[in-house]
């Protein structure tokens, strides 16, 4: 991951307003009492929502400048604040996720356009370390890039889906992924379309799942 492209990118980036994404998993999949582990939370535009609607959330992105976008953000909504909202600066790929969970609450793992932003090796190291949480206390819902993505290739090409114009995009094979996913997790939903994350003039096919344990 680039540093430097992400540290400018939030520099500049003020939408504020959640995701469509995130709207959909507070109505649908979370619980007041989930702890929420977001992955990749940039500035907080889907931080704050999730926060409001669970008992802990921590965001946890690479870049320091998104931490601190996210920090000021909330220092401006006390309510927020209130809810003891944890910001980190690290790899989310790299975590024992088992650190989150205290008192027995569910761990929701939140991931918006971050998956797709990782390589394969980091991928894989994620996913395990979400299977080896305890079976039945956690739930992954996520949102990503396709193969089927208007800036599939772009750029140069480094892998196989895997290409870097001024940042790093690894775009998601959804049958690949489905295929995996199935014979390691219990696959609540998934979806592939596009409508779900327009931006601007955007309109990408996007690829939506929600993962369990097999109890």
């Amino acid at each position: 991951m680039k540093s430097a492209f992400w540290n400018k990118h939030y520099q500049r980036f003020s939408v504020q307003q959640p995701s469509a994404f995130s709207s959909y998993c507070v109505s649908s999949f979370l619980k007041r009492e989930d702890v929420v582990v977001e992955l990749g939370c940039g500035n907080g535009r889907d931080g704050t929502t999730l926060a409001e609607a669970v008992s802990l959330y921590t965001g946890i992105d690479a870049c320091p400048v998104a931490i601190e976008s996210f920090s000021k953000k909330i220092d401006q909504h006390q309510d927020t604040q209130s809810r003891n909202v944890e910001l980190l600066q690290g790899d989310f790929t790299n975590i024992d996720f088992r650190r989150f969970m205290k008192n027995n609450e569910r761990l929701a793992i939140y991931s918006r356009f971050s998956l797709h932003s990782i390589n394969y090796e980091e991928a894989s190291r994620l996913l395990s370390n979400i299977e080896n949480l305890d079976p039945s206390s956690w739930i992954f819902m996520l949102e990503a890039r396709t193969i089927f993505d208007e800036f599939y290739g772009i750029g140069k090409k480094l892998g196989e889906h895997e290409f870097e114009s001024d940042h790093y995009r690894r775009f998601i094979d959804p049958a690949e992924f489905l295929k995996e996913a199935s014979a390691r997790f219990n696959v609540r939903y998934f979806e592939v379309a596009d409508g779900f994350a327009k931006f601007g003039k955007e309109n990408p096919i996007v690829m939506r799942v929600v993962i369990e344990s097999r109890l």
